[in-house]
């Protein structure tokens, strides 16, 4: 039985030296594929305070409650961001005499 395996290993690459070079490219990424999908480990994050818990997806009217809110004024409502984008839109974009106010 164990003298069958060398002979069936030993005709596998002999008729892999033989094919063409496209089926070695393919062969070559679908094994590196395999092995990528084997080996990879799963990704995990760690929130403070979630241990434990499950992860809760939140769709449609119900993904805007206070957290939400509360997360994007802070990252939205920054007075110094503000005025930084005021000041990049009338550097670029300058008034026109007659036409244009501020």
């Amino acid at each position: 039985m164990l003298s069958y395996f060398p002979k069936t290993i030993s005709s596998i690459i002999k008729k892999f030296n033989k094919s063409s070079i496209w089926f070695k490219t393919l062969s070559v990424i679908v094994l590196g594929l395999l092995l990528t999908l084997l080996l990879r480990e799963s990704p995990t994050e760690n929130f403070e305070g979630s241990h434990g818990k499950k992860f809760v997806v939140k769709k449609n009217d119900e993904l805007y409650d206070a957290f939400y809110s509360s997360v994007y004024d802070e990252l939205h409502n920054n007075p110094r961001l503000s005025n930084f984008q005021i000041d990049q839109v009338q550097r670029i974009t300058p008034a026109k005499p007659g036409v244009s106010e501020i």
